[in-house]
């Protein structure tokens, strides 16, 4: 198994998300070069024959990134929460990405149960070692389920690519 990382493409300036009450607070959208990178992440893998599944978070950002990569390599994507942005939340809140409909309505690649709202909860502030553990605690029974001679891309966020 080979797991490829790749942080998501450049992304909007932040008055697309501030003047937009139907996106989480920070999730804003690829700009055109952050669609261009997600474009030649997706070649570049192709080069490497990637065959497997690519992990997402449910971010607007990452999911876009990870849709155009998968449609280069022919691959599914799949949200996982575990994946998401550092959270920098004082209180507990709600983000959520829709329903898995609404997500494949906008990226086609994704394999998202149509029913599900992919929620994820900001119960708290967190550090690089919180990150971490969330990673580790949401991947490694998801990666040692899979099988071995496939490949893994996991599209992610600054704090993810560190931790």
């Amino acid at each position: 198994m080979r797991i490829f990382e790749v942080r998501h493409g450049q992304t909007l300036p932040k008055s697309y998300y501030l003047n937009n009450p139907s996106l989480p607070t920070g999730d804003s959208g690829l700009s055109d070069l952050g669609k261009e990178q997600a474009r030649l992440a997706g070649k570049r893998s192709k080069e490497l024959k990637f065959d497997g599944i690519i992990f997402s978070s449910p971010y607007d950002r990452t999911l876009n990134t990870a849709n155009i990569i998968a449609e280069e390599v022919g691959a599914k994507v799949i949200p996982l929460n575990c994946i998401r942005e550092i959270s920098n939340a004082k209180e507990p809140r709600e983000r959520s990405a829709g329903s898995g409909a609404e997500i494949i309505k906008k990226c086609p690649c994704v394999d998202a149960e149509l029913d599900k709202n992919y929620t994820w909860y900001d119960e708290r502030e967190e550090g690089l070692a919180d990150v971490i553990d969330r990673l580790k605690d949401g991947l490694k029974p998801i990666l040692e389920g899979l099988p071995k001679d496939k490949d893994v891309l996991l599209v992610t966020h600054a704090a993810d690519s560190v931790a």
